[in-house]
């Protein structure tokens, strides 16, 4: 009888080893990587943000030999951080921070690697598109001496967004230039709080008068590509004098093509703008277009 059941048995060891053979070693578990409070999606920030996130390695069959985060534009990157040097301790679950200001506009790449003591690893790589601070459009707009709404003549700085006069007064919240044009002062910007803009008789009766307040300026338009750069050109250019009293600032005359004008807006936001082209004849569907760059 003990001769039937050693061979039983060693039919028995035949047999798990064979099925175990035929279903292949089990493939060993590498590290992972968890983010927290993010998805581990793009990420977009204007230029001079933070990213700012943290993430969680959890071991596999392995302990943790190291982690990096590289961060950069092709092959020209920066090492963020080093487990083997920055961490006090490597253990299962440790938490990393990410933080990183970038302060040029572009698309960068930050790439996270973990590997274990097995010579496994995990590779999650981010794109980080970094955009400008600063808004730039082109606009065109027409006088309209009649509220007709006929004409586009109003500005929403922030936006680009132009609006016919009829337009304006109900978007009075966001308007910050209005065009206008006379035999006198010619081609001209003024704005909301200027009460001297006859060409809109209704400003009496917008619920928002927006203060936007000129200044010529002898800056290179093309070159300026930081927010400072707009607020200098304001600050150090030769504020308008065309209103009155309080509102002298806010009405700037006889503008031409080649004119570089800037602004504050009541917001606090700086801009530039550069005229392009002043076509027509005054009360004749005059119109201006110009090249916008502002603070977001």
């Amino acid at each position: 009888m003990k001769k039937v059941n050693l061979i039983l048995f060693a039919a028995f060891v035949a047999a798990l080893g064979f099925f175990t053979s035929c279903g292949g070693e089990v493939d060993p578990v590498g590290p992972e990587i968890t983010f927290q409070n993010y998805d581990g999606s793009d990420i977009t920030i204007d230029a001079g943000g933070a990213i700012d996130f943290s993430f969680v390695v959890k071991q596999g069959d392995e302990k943790i030999q190291d982690v990096v985060v590289k961060f950069g534009q092709g092959s020209v990157t920066e090492t963020l951080y080093t487990a083997s040097v920055d961490a006090t301790k490597i253990e299962d679950n440790m938490v990393v921070a990410v933080a990183k200001t970038v302060n040029d506009p572009g698309t960068y790449t930050l790439t996270i690697t973990v590997t274990d003591k097995g010579g496994l690893e995990v590779v999650q790589t981010i794109n980080v598109i970094v955009a400008s601070p600063i808004n730039e459009y082109t606009a065109k707009l027409l006088y309209a001496p009649l509220q007709d709404g006929s004409k586009a003549c109003a500005l929403a700085t922030s936006t680009g967004e132009t609006y016919t006069q009829s337009q304006a007064k109900t978007n009075a919240a966001s308007v910050d230039i209005l065009y206008f044009y006379s035999n006198t002062a010619k081609a001209s910007f003024g704005c909301p709080a200027d009460a001297l803009t006859t060409a809109y008789t209704d400003l009496d009766t917008w619920s928002v008068k927006n203060k936007t307040q000129f200044a010529t300026s002898s800056v290179n338009f093309d070159n300026l590509a930081s927010p400072q750069a707009l607020e200098d050109a304001f600050t150090n250019g030769t504020l308008a004098t065309n209103g009155t009293g309080s509102d002298a600032s806010a009405r700037i005359y006889d503008l031409e093509a080649g004119d570089v004008v800037a602004f504050k807006t009541a917001a606090g936001k700086y801009g530039v703008i550069k005229v392009v082209k002043v076509q027509g004849t005054y009360n004749n569907g005059d119109y201006i277009e110009i090249n916008v760059k502002v603070q977001k």
